[in-house]
């Protein structure tokens, strides 16, 4: 007896056509399923097959690997962030043409997912590392998944970076370069006693003693109320008359300004008329005038005490010494201290340890000296002619000292207003003069460029730096205590500036918001003058401040 084929074969019996997923035949073409609502439609994945013969020698990525899965398919892992644009395929296909026909449709039954939908590989909440691939062995299609937004953790970061690049600004400019000065003149002292023990000393050559002839250049403008009191206070100096020579040039004085200073051309005061043209052009007419070997700049409203010139030109017995800056002190209109007192002594302070260095960061207007042969004409338009000379001096190699023993005395401004705008002129020359002696910047020019950063260049970025701090801070705030507390702080500083300014300050912090108060005004000067010289609005005259000279 024959029994059938299927009985003496069992194995060989074909299933039954799945009543879910039916069986693909070879021809085949697959139709467009309607549109489902809510079914994201995308563009369908090239088809297998002409991934397959595409040209390329290998067969997978470098750094993926090849595994067999179930069912007789391949398996590829690929390294994140990339993952495979090729979904899973239905566990009784194996035919290669079903997925080269429905790679061209629509989502069909074999492809459970649409592209993007949850639960699909590419999928941001579906994102998997490994897909098995249809058909039996094939080449994964790369896809790059979208780009997301920037995680809230490298936001922070970006924010954290920012606040502290600012904070370390300020904190290096006020804090660490002071420091840095007192560690290395330690240094420097310890090992030039160390030097001198040895019999190694280095020694500055010296002039030969005697007193040089000195010309005091005044550049005036409308200054009746202090000039005969200035006149005065230079005639009393204790220096020889015969050697001492005083130019008053008159930036075209509408008041009795030129009038006074005639009046002491008996005693060989001179003066110089000429229109309007600013300080800078005055110094120039009156540098070519002076018959002197050091010039003493000063101002119009400054008193030196009698002994302040004898001390001022005492370093510049050192040959290598061209310029030599004096030490100013500020005084209120009442005589009570002043709050800018505490700034003037920070630059004081800096001034004394950078001149053991020979490179004084500028010098005070009111008082200093240069070398007549390294005060070339000043250019045009130039407002900060101290900042300007002491530059020059070190770029052409000479040192730049400093004289804590010569004091002049300054009477501050009684207006808040005025002094504010004053400070904005001295900061949008200062940008000026920097871009003009941006090469003294280079690290080839040693502890000058470093100390030109530390001291002015910084310094005058600090207002920017405090900007970025407080909007980094205002994100951080809810990061940690810290910035919290950081935050809190910012502001009430800012809450007790405010109050000084306004007059409303309580008497038990009234310190503190003096300090607090001249702090924010500073820097706003600095940054609405950055604000000035970027858009070239910087005068080249010199605008008059009314400060009240000093009651003898």
């Amino acid at each position: 007896m024959t029994l059938p084929r299927s009985a003496r074969w069992p194995w060989r019996s074909r299933s039954p056509v799945s009543p879910i997923r039916p069986r693909c035949t070879r021809n085949r073409q697959s139709e467009p399923p309607p549109a489902i609502p809510g079914r994201c439609m995308r563009r369908r994945l090239p088809p297998l097959q002409a991934m397959r013969t595409s040209g390329r020698s290998r067969p997978f990525p470098p750094r993926a690997r090849r595994s067999r899965g179930f069912c007789g398919q391949t398996s590829i892992s690929l390294p994140s962030p990339w993952t495979a644009a090729i979904p899973p395929g239905p566990a009784s296909c194996s035919n290669r043409s079903c997925a080269a026909t429905r790679s061209t449709t629509a989502p069909d039954a074999c492809c459970p997912w649409s592209l993007g939908e949850p639960g699909h590989p590419m999928s941001p909440r579906g994102n998997v590392r490994s897909h098995t691939l249809a058909g039996g062995p094939g080449r994964a299609l790369l896809v790059r998944p979208q780009r997301q937004g920037t995680p809230i953790a490298a936001k922070r970061r970006m924010l954290t970076a920012v606040f502290w690049v600012a904070v370390c600004c300020v904190l290096h400019t006020y804090v660490i370069y002071p420091l840095l000065l007192v560690a290395l003149d330690a240094i420097a002292q310890a090992r030039s006693a160390w030097g001198y023990l040895g019999g190694n000393e280095r020694r500055h050559p010296l002039a030969q003693l005697g007193l040089p002839s000195i010309s005091v250049l005044i550049a005036a403008y409308n200054e009746q109320g202090c000039i005969g009191r200035r006149i005065e206070n230079l005639l009393a100096q204790d220096y020889p008359a015969d050697k001492l020579e005083i130019l008053v040039g008159s930036d075209g004085s509408t008041d009795e300004t030129d009038a006074i200073v005639q009046h002491y051309a008996a005693r060989g005061v001179k003066l110089s008329r000429a229109e309007r043209c600013g300080k800078a052009g005055v110094l120039s007419r009156l540098v070519a005038l002076a018959k002197g070997d050091v010039l003493v700049m000063t101002d119009a409203n400054t008193e030196f005490e009698r002994d302040a010139i004898r001390h001022l030109i005492q370093p510049l017995r050192d040959d290598d010494v061209g310029l030599v800056c004096g030490r100013l002190r500020l005084h209120s209109p009442a005589g009570a201290p002043l709050a800018e007192g505490a700034y003037w002594k920070l630059e004081s302070l800096l001034k004394l340890y950078e001149s053991r260095r020979g490179c004084v960061m500028g010098a005070n207007g009111g008082i200093y000296a240069v070398r007549k042969d390294l005060f070339p004409p000043l250019p045009a338009g130039t407002v900060v002619d101290d900042f300007v000379a002491a530059l020059r001096v070190l770029a052409r190699g000479s040192r730049v000292s400093y004289a804590p023993e010569a004091v002049a005395h300054e009477e501050a401004a009684p207006d808040h207003s005025n002094e504010y705008r004053r400070r904005v002129r001295i900061a949008a020359g200062g940008f000026r003069a920097l871009s003009q002696h941006r090469d003294l910047l280079s690290p080839r020019h040693g502890f000058t460029a470093f100390a030109l950063w530390s001291h002015k260049v910084l310094r005058w970025f600090v207002p920017h730096a405090l900007v970025m701090a407080m909007i980094a801070n205002v994100f951080l705030a809810g990061a940690s205590m810290f910035y919290s507390l950081a935050l809190l702080v910012q502001l009430a500083a800012y809450a007790l500036a405010t109050l000084s300014l306004l007059g409303m300050t309580p008497r038990h912090v009234r310190a503190i918001a003096d300090a607090a108060a001249h702090f924010v005004e500073m820097n706003a000067a600095l940054l609405v003058g950055f604000v000035k010289y970027s858009r070239g609005a910087q005068g080249q005259t010199w605008v008059r401040t009314d400060r009240p000279a000093r009651a003898a």
